[in-house]
């Protein structure tokens, strides 16, 4: 199958050009490709896929019909990898939850995230992230010291850090 006219996006520039797929796989990008099956989609973006990285489940439960569910709709909208934040009605901050969460069965690949910061004390950061979280998840409310704790495990691990802004009210 060949994509006529469309617009790709790389690192260093937006172009417009035809894309040939073969058995699922791009074999070749380029101008007035050819094929018995064309598609003209003149000026459409054509993305691989989506990456959303701030996800929740919709009634904010970690069970397999609500994953399943979110799969379906991060289907819907070309999205194939999310990361799933932890802060949901069962935190993301104990192995049995990672591990439930990494092996459902999806179509696409769901990363989870955990709660760094639980109740003022840490979760098990360093166990979660060997044990194939994404990341550390805090909000930016949390206490300073733990908040700076959180900053090192990071560094450590050499992960980046998601953070759940909030408001701040000054007082004097």
């Amino acid at each position: 199958m060949v994509v006529k006219n469309a617009v790709l996006i790389d690192a260093l520039r937006c172009y417009k050009a035809d894309v040939k797929i073969e058995d699922g796989i791009i074999t070749q990008i380029g101008s007035n490709l050819e094929d018995e099956e064309v598609v003209d989609i003149e000026g459409r973006y054509l993305l691989p896929a989506l990456i959303d990285l701030n996800v929740k489940t919709k009634d904010a439960k970690i069970n397999r019909q609500a994953l399943k569910e979110l799969e379906e709709r991060a289907i819907q909208g070309g999205i194939t990898t999310i990361a799933l934040r932890p802060d949901l009605e069962r935190q993301i901050t104990d192995e049995v939850t990672l591990e439930f969460v990494k092996g459902t069965d999806t179509k696409i690949t769901i990363l989870p995230l955990i709660q760094a910061v639980q109740q003022d004390r840490l979760s098990e950061i360093s166990i979660l992230l060997k044990k194939g979280a994404l990341a550390p998840f805090v909000s930016a409310d949390s206490n300073p010291y733990l908040l700076a704790r959180v900053f090192e495990y990071a560094k450590m691990h050499q992960k980046v850090i998601h953070v759940d802004p909030k408001n701040a009210l000054f007082r004097d």
